[in-house]
């Protein structure tokens, strides 16, 4: 079933880890590729990753912000991800590495379920007219460039002014992002199965200001109210980084595409979500 594999193991993973996945991967006989930060010292003569191109399995080592960085780079969406738990907080893994090689074996024969995640299409659009398209699994996030300073966002939803906030930043983010960054700012937590924009000021300088959550046709466009005195960030899934400057405008909507995760199928969303908030109370 799965005959070309890549894998992406976050710096500082240990090598015991790493280890125990290539060697399983191997085991099958698979055709392995690496991230180039992965091929380091004993891996360097394995073949890349070219992430514009589709594997049949993209096993991602680490936390959240690795699979982050591996859905940042990546062109064909129809790769399916399995990460592995190697993080703290996240929500996105759930599999252990020493329990991958059991795992692979299980999905192999099909006892394995498909989560399909919503992306977001984030458009920068520059007050020259040029347009760069981002994709974003979790959150775009408008943000001041000056540390402990308010910054006005003006906010349109489908072309019509919603309203100017006074924040440190405005979050939109997806059902997954629910449990990132838009959660930290007091947004709600929303099931991953709803195809929704989660809109959410971060400290907004009103009681009033508080997560909007959007039908998933809706598009959310951003910028500087002309009282801001500096320049603003856009920062996607906390990978990267661009400076706004007056007159750019960001346009966030639910994309087209979808990424692909596969889990088990004793791993659900319910289950995660009572572990890494530490619920109390009896297994799901």
């Amino acid at each position: 079933m799965f005959h070309r594999i890549a894998l992406h193991a976050r710096s500082g993973i240990s090598s015991s880890a790493l280890h125990l996945v290539i060697d399983a991967i191997e085991e099958k006989t698979k055709k392995l590729f690496l991230t180039p930060e992965t091929r380091q010292g004993e891996y360097a003569e394995y073949p890349s990753v070219n992430f514009s191109e589709g594997y049949d399995l993209f096993v991602v080592i680490g936390g959240d912000g690795s699979v982050l960085s591996v859905v940042g780079r990546m062109e064909e969406f129809s790769t399916p991800i399995l990460p592995l738990c190697a993080g703290t907080v996240g929500f996105l893994a759930d599999t252990p590495p020493h329990s991958f090689s059991t795992a692979i074996t299980r999905m192999e024969s099909g006892d394995y379920i498909q989560d399909e995640r919503s992306l977001l299409d984030v458009t920068f659009q520059k007050s020259n007219g040029e347009e760069t398209i981002f994709h974003a699994l979790n959150d775009a996030v408008v943000s001041q460039s000056s540390v402990a300073r308010l910054v006005s966002i003006r906010t349109l939803i489908d072309g019509k002014y919603l309203t100017t906030y006074r924040a440190d930043g405005v979050i939109v983010a997806t059902p997954t992002g629910s449990t990132a960054y838009s959660l930290s700012a007091g947004g709600p937590v929303v099931h991953p199965e709803f195809s929704a924009l989660l809109l959410t000021p971060v400290c907004p300088h009103t009681l009033s200001h508080r997560t909007l959550v959007l039908p998933k046709e809706k598009e959310i466009s951003l910028s500087a109210d002309t009282e801001n005195r500096e320049g603003l960030l856009v920062t996607i899934d906390g990978q990267r980084v661009i400076s706004m400057e007056r007159n750019d405008i960001v346009h966030v909507r639910i994309s087209d595409k979808k990424v692909i995760f596969l889990r088990l199928p004793e791993e659900h969303f319910f289950k995660t979500l009572k572990r890494k908030m530490h619920w109390g109370g009896g297994e799901i």
